[in-house]
């Protein structure tokens, strides 16, 4: 027999693997084609279907994540007087890294294309410089990620959330 499938708001913390997964792989991709190795095209290809995987995944987490705060009963938060703050603050990195995850995929996806409509106009070298400015970006959008993280995993151990799961 398989067990239950639990709830949409049960579903985060099952959920909500998988865009940090995702997401702290994809530009590792895309550092590796920036050095402009034979297959870099098909590299950052598969840096974009993992950025877009990702970035679908964080607007499920973001969902169910806010299904789950609500299917917290209120007496959890009178033990915990300072629990909603600290949900509201895991709420909003979740939807900040959410929302520059969705944007560098976005972005991703035009640097794909660019070369195509550019023909001939599009160096290597400015690849390789657009390439180096969205891993930077990259790397303030991962850190939005390790803090949203960090505040999802506060609200399991320091606070003693737990996902209902019936």
């Amino acid at each position: 027999m398989f067990p239950e499938i639990p709830p949409w708001e049960g579903m985060h913390v099952l959920i909500v693997h998988i865009p940090i997964g995702v997401l702290a792989v994809a530009p590792v991709l895309v550092l590796i084609a920036a050095f402009r190795v034979k297959c870099y095209r098909a590299l950052l290809f598969s840096a974009l279907v993992l950025m877009a995987i990702g970035s679908i995944g964080a607007f499920m987490a973001t969902d169910s994540g806010g299904d789950a705060a609500r299917a917290i009963s209120p007496e959890v938060y009178d033990k915990n007087p300072t629990l909603g703050e600290a949900i509201h603050e895991h709420a909003g990195l979740a939807k900040d890294t959410r929302n520059a995850f969705t944007g560098l995929t976005l972005l991703l996806a035009v640097l794909l294309v660019i070369p195509m409509i550019m023909k001939g106009r599009w160096t290597p070298r400015m690849e390789t410089i657009a390439l180096v400015i969205f891993l930077v970006a990259c790397a303030g959008a991962e850190l939005l990620l390790i803090n949203a993280g960090h505040a999802g995993g506060r609200l399991v151990h320091e606070f003693g959330v737990l996902a209902k799961f019936h």
